[in-house]
């Protein structure tokens, strides 16, 4: 009798863990859907069924492995470039993986952007140190540059510089 009811209690636990992934997966599909054709819309690979689906299967399968960072817009250029440059879809998940985990600011694609955050600050204080009269100007002109910065970060430049730069 015990074990019955341990295993009716695993049983519902596991149902709502299920539950929760379902709808974390739910959202992170709506966004990839959104995204994925707008990944380097004139690459002739990525432009394609195929290149899109094999996309997103690193981007999904990093989602599961890390539900904290699960899917943030911005990880597509950098899934979309690893994927290019890696050749195949385990290496280039595996080194997003790595990227995420072991070299980039912690919580730089959790919901709060946290991590992104703490880059845009230290990136306004080198601005002023290093560039004090441009970050006197657009200061003047109240212009925050975080409205051209946060994209150079969450894509960690692949958007916004040639490839054979990043």
């Amino acid at each position: 009798m015990k074990a019955m009811l341990n295993l009716s209690v695993f049983i519902t636990i596991l149902s709502s863990i299920w539950r929760k992934m379902l709808e974390e997966c739910e959202s992170w599909e709506m966004m990839l859907a959104k995204d994925l054709p707008r990944t380097f819309p004139c690459h002739p690979w990525l432009d394609t069924p195929e290149g899109q689906a094999s996309l997103r299967r690193v981007l999904v399968g990093y989602s599961f492995r890390d539900s904290d960072v699960g899917y943030c817009q911005g990880l597509n250029y950098v899934a979309a470039l690893l994927l290019l440059v890696m050749k195949t879809e385990e290496d280039a998940f595996w080194m997003l993986a790595v990227l995420l985990e072991n070299v980039l600011v912690n919580d730089c694609y959790t919901d709060n952007l946290s991590g992104c955050h703490v880059e845009q600050r230290v990136f306004r204080d080198m601005l002023a140190k290093k560039c004090p009269r441009i970050a006197a100007h657009l200061e003047a002109m109240e212009f925050d540059v975080s409205l051209v910065t946060t994209e150079w970060f969450l894509c960690l430049f692949c958007k916004s510089l040639p490839s054979e730069v990043v």
